[in-house]
């Protein structure tokens, strides 16, 4: 994955980031929660990204860009050893495999291990509500 961050596809609401990696577009029928489901991401990491979002969500406009993948924390707990230079996480949901988190971001396990090498080789240490890197450098 490049470290570069990419110009937003269409309007962005003022205060959103500029250090953007991933963008999602509002369609009609976007709300906070399924675009937080969509990306994987927590509802604080989503607003911290796109700070002009109102308490109750209500102000998402159609065809404006927000940003779902950018520098900031994944805002909830890692595990020592993951990467620092992380665009994407996954938190880790009960039931979750190595091998269905590298199906859901379409990674191998080579990279998704050099990404978090504190994960062992039977990817039995998973810590549930920990974030996992599945996109950096």
């Amino acid at each position: 994955s490049s470290s570069a961050t990419v110009p937003a596809p269409t309007s962005t609401m003022s205060g959103t980031t500029n250090s953007c990696y991933q963008w999602h577009t509002q369609q009609s029928g976007d709300t906070c929660y399924s675009i937080e489901q969509q990306y994987s991401i927590t509802d604080a990491y989503f607003r911290s990204l796109n700070p002009e979002i109102d308490a109750n969500c209500y102000n998402l406009a159609l065809g404006y860009a927000y940003c779902v993948s950018g520098a900031a924390s994944p805002y909830t707990t890692t595990v020592s050893g993951t990467t620092n230079s992380c665009y994407q996480w996954h938190t880790q949901q009960s039931g979750d495999t190595c091998y269905s988190i590298e199906q859901q971001y379409s990674i191998t396990d080579a990279y998704f291990r050099s990404l978090n090498p504190e994960i062992d080789a039977n990817c039995y240490n998973l810590a549930l509500g920990y974030a996992y890197c599945v996109s950096g450098s």
